[in-house]
């Protein structure tokens, strides 16, 4: 049987009501449907994290490595290339980095080997496809809509480079210049959703959390203006500090919020890395692979709240010896039993549960 189409006469209602413009577009759910069809199914650019045509926020404290990341992604994205650990589906492609907070020459500084000497050498080889953008070291122009100059500058460059996906590091910077209110960073993003619909932008954009301390878990409250600005983002995640090992390099990354797939790394899912030399001349995150089993690591347990690793407690010869004797017998019944739960049972911690489960598998062990 054919799909019956209800037509809804819009032109007798703005009539009704003395408006010529026409600011909705209304159709049938099927027809709804039928025209979603037709739009390509957004891309992964940095596995669920960012998606083609959205509106993203990564955010952290200050000094955590956000930039850092954004910087690693910006270029692979302009080379079609993968971060190793994640998903990037798209093509090589022109992108557009604001940064507002490094000058040229720190820009550099995270580009290059270093000698003994001081010296910086080695320079790394951007894609063609990658434009920085930096803000000119004068004030904002007086008497004028401070987010209106700026989006209107920004959509100038976007035009100007013939980009499609768009970094603007980051929005905390652009408050301290004038937009002093949560209700001006709201507008701020309003503006940049309206670009990113009209324009079929990818946009991520960079911002702090105010007066965040070191051991606590992140949430979107923590993002600045959350309540103005989470209104108009299609996904957000952070980057945090990590108690994970000693060499304070570890961070974590977690999805906090996200409107084209089911969030995935989670509190109990997040993604453990560190900030070093990717390679010889560039800077960048790195995954620490899950070596102790198929399960995910914990932001509370692995990363915040503690000061010590997991596997610092001494144990004596004896106490490892029944532990790995009861880890045995609770595989036996429960050979699948999560991390945790077998952890509470032997009493240890997940990340010591992993590795008593990974000893007793790689031995072959009869249980």
């Amino acid at each position: 049987m054919p799909i019956l189409k209800r037509q809804v006469n819009t032109e007798a209602v703005h009539a009704e009501h003395g408006s010529a413009e026409k600011p909705f577009i209304v159709r049938s759910a099927n027809e709804q449907m039928e025209y979603a069809q037709s739009i390509d199914i957004p891309r992964k650019l940095f596995s669920e994290f960012i998606f083609e045509s959205e509106l993203t926020i990564l955010f952290s404290s200050a000094g955590v490595g956000k930039t850092i990341l954004s910087h690693q992604i910006a270029d692979s994205i302009s080379r079609g290339k993968q971060i190793q650990g994640f998903v990037n589906e798209s093509e090589a492609q022109k992108v557009l980095y604001f940064d507002l907070e490094l000058s040229p020459k720190q820009f550099e500084s995270r580009f290059v080997e270093k000698t003994e000497s001081g010296g910086w050498i080695n320079p790394y080889q951007f894609s063609e496809n990658l434009f920085i953008a930096n803000f000119k070291p004068h004030e904002l122009p007086k008497k004028v809509d401070v987010v209106e100059w700026m989006i209107d500058n920004i959509l100038g460059n976007i035009i100007g480079t013939g980009s499609k996906v768009v970094f603007i590091d980051n929005i905390s910077w652009l408050a301290t210049q004038g937009l002093e209110t949560s209700k001006d960073a709201g507008k701020l993003m309003k503006q940049l959703d309206r670009l990113k619909k009209e324009h079929n932008l990818t946009l991520i954009v960079l911002a702090h959390t105010p007066k965040k301390r070191k051991g606590e878990k992140m949430e979107l409250m923590d993002l600045a203006g959350s309540a103005s600005v989470g209104n108009f983002i299609d996904s957000c995640f952070t980057i945090n500090w990590s108690n994970y090992d000693s060499d304070k390099n570890s961070r974590y990354l977690k999805q906090v919020k996200s409107r084209s797939s089911e969030t995935i790394y989670h509190d109990n899912n997040v993604i453990t890395c560190k900030i070093e030399k990717v390679l010889p001349n560039f800077t960048g995150v790195r995954v620490i692979e899950l070596e102790l089993g198929d399960e995910g690591f914990y932001e509370e347990d692995t990363h915040v709240g503690r000061r010590e690793r997991p596997d610092t407690k001494i144990f004596s010869e004896d106490d490892r010896n029944k532990m790995l004797d009861d880890c045995k017998k609770v595989l036996k019944d429960k050979p699948d039993i999560p991390a945790r739960e077998l952890g509470d049972l032997i009493g240890v911690n997940k990340d010591t549960a992993l590795k008593y489960k990974k000893i007793v598998q790689d031995e072959g062990v009869r249980i």
